[in-house]
């Protein structure tokens, strides 16, 4: 199954950041829907044009909002060293960059003392082992005790304005040793015209204050230190959902509070709106978990609508499982043998009649919908929405959705002979009811009359051997009601909802 495509979006991204003075972006769009996938692939396919550094607040575990900034400024480092995004050895000779580098290499404690304070407060998923922050604490005590007296160079001069400026951490203002050190090695890095990016991603996944503060820092140093952005950035990207944030402001404000003057500050033109629709209607047509067109057609008629309706990228990647279903009988009877028909032309009535799940695949289906949802309870939620959408528009598969979902409905909520057949019944007189005219079953809906076609014939004569529905597919009858005109997708939709419950009212789940 191929993953989904982001050409499109990516498209319309480059030619958003190569608007002029576009130094601060805000990436919107719903949860779930891709937006991390999209960021991240974006920057990996444009490796020799930025340098972007991703950060994920939602990961801090902290107890006071001053140390946001710090956390911050951790996690950039963290990139920078931890990740080898910087080899202090080949940074170029004379310049601020080596000299702080060498600073960093011959008092290593610094870095040390502010990594273990702050990287030991992030989520333990940022792969820093407890080793090495005990190790690194070790290496730190021992250089502090040892450290000689030196005479004042600018590390030095860069060392004393750390220690006093320790009290004014937690500024948004503050713009101590490490800040700068960020800013010279971010400035290094920027080799043949490549742009520095930092991306913050889930900001609205993290405690209201957090945001604010975030929001806050970030905007503190717009144009105050002869930068456009904070750490001399040359884009800041915030991924979240615009919408969320701005009910989480009113919560915190107020309705009455200007959120568009607020937020205007944090992005320069306009707010990218992210939306991968073409892309996630082609991984829809992907996903191979039907053995059908009649089946196919259903399965991404409805994924779609289900998607448009809410459903999150992030759960519809859980259709790319491989699930085996049990195979299970929906029903048998053998109480036709006294209703022989005057020609038994395609089934012996002496045996038994046989339906199986593997007939009614949309069992299948409401299973994967109750994972993908997480529940059915959550399911069956959305197909409520679905109805109230009143879409009485035609899908261009609309035949064959009808075709799959009809054929199913009759397969599970008929009983008994209606289930099995169409007839005349008669009395021949002396209390005998025999049948005439017996054929395959007919579906009646609204004005239209589809035949159920099965494979059975004279010299392939049913027994109880096979599922009786196998490879059965529906004729419309071209003398009933206008198809077109007749049924809609509003139609497809609450004929499914009552496939739902009859499944439930079954119990069928209990053999998934």
């Amino acid at each position: 199954m191929k993953d989904i495509g982001i050409s499109e979006v990516s498209r319309r991204f480059e030619n958003h950041l190569q608007i002029e003075k576009n130094f601060r972006v805000i990436v919107s769009g719903k949860f779930g829907f891709g937006k991390t996938y999209f960021v991240d692939k974006f920057f990996k396919e444009r490796k020799e044009k930025f340098n972007n550094i991703t950060l994920f607040p939602v990961n801090y575990v902290i107890s006071n909002n001053e140390d946001i900034f710090e956390l911050i400024k951790a996690d950039i480092l963290k990139e920078l060293f931890l990740t080898n995004k910087i080899e202090l050895k080949e940074i170029k000779k004379d310049t601020k960059a080596q000299k702080t580098s060498l600073f960093f290499e011959n008092k290593p404690y610094l870095i040390y003392k502010f990594l273990i304070k702050f990287l030991s407060k992030l989520n333990p998923t940022l792969e820093v082992p407890v080793s090495l922050l005990n190790e690194l604490k070790k290496i730190s005590k021992e250089y502090e005790k040892n450290q000689q007296k030196e005479s004042k160079t600018l590390s030095q001069e860069v060392f004393n304005y750390a220690s006093e400026s320790e009290n004014k951490i937690g500024s948004i203002y503050e713009y101590n040793y490490v800040t700068k050190a960020i800013n010279i090695l971010l400035d290094e890095i920027k080799t043949d015209g490549k742009k520095n990016v930092l991306v913050i991603d889930d900001l609205d996944r993290i405690d209201p204050e957090h945001i604010f503060r975030i929001l806050n820092i970030l905007s503190a140093h717009n144009n105050h230190f002869g930068a456009e952005n904070k750490f001399h950035f040359d884009y800041i990207i915030l991924v979240c959902d615009i919408d969320n944030i701005k009910n989480i402001f009113y919560h915190k404000y107020g309705n009455n509070v200007d959120f568009d003057g607020y937020i205007d500050k944090f992005y320069s033109t306009d707010i990218f709106k992210f939306s991968n629709d073409d892309a996630v209607e082609n991984y829809i047509d992907s996903i191979e978990i039907a053995e059908t067109k009649e089946e196919k057609a259903f399965q991404n008629f409805l994924l779609k609508k289900l998607v448009r309706a809410g459903l999150s990228v992030r759960k519809l990647i859980k259709c790319r499982f491989e699930l085996n279903f049990p195979t299970f009988e929906t029903d048998r009877t053998n109480s036709f043998k006294t209703w022989q028909p005057f020609s038994p032309r395609f089934a012996n009535f002496n045996s038994d009649f046989v339906t199986l799940s593997t007939d009614v695949k949309i069992i299948y289906f409401i299973k994967l919908m109750s994972i993908v949802y997480g529940d059915l309870d959550r399911f069956k939620s959305a197909l409520e929405n679905l109805k109230r959408e009143k879409d009485n528009e035609k899908d261009k598969n609309l035949f064959e959705i009808a075709s799959f979902i009809l054929l199913q409905n009759h397969i599970l909520k008929q009983n008994g002979i209606d289930l099995y057949f169409s007839y005349n019944k008669y009395s021949d007189g002396v209390g005998r009811i025999n049948l005439s005219d017996f054929d395959w079953p007919i579906i009646k809906y609204k004005n239209i009359r589809f035949r159920i076609c099965l494979k059975w014939r004279a010299g392939n004569v049913y027994d109880s051997a096979y599922s009786y529905f196998s490879e059965a597919k529906l004729q419309h009858d071209p003398h009933s009601g206008n198809f077109d005109s007749d049924i809609t997708n509003n139609d497809i939709i609450n004929i499914f909802e009552g496939i739902v419950n009859e499944v439930i009212n079954r119990d069928y789940m209990k053999y998934l």
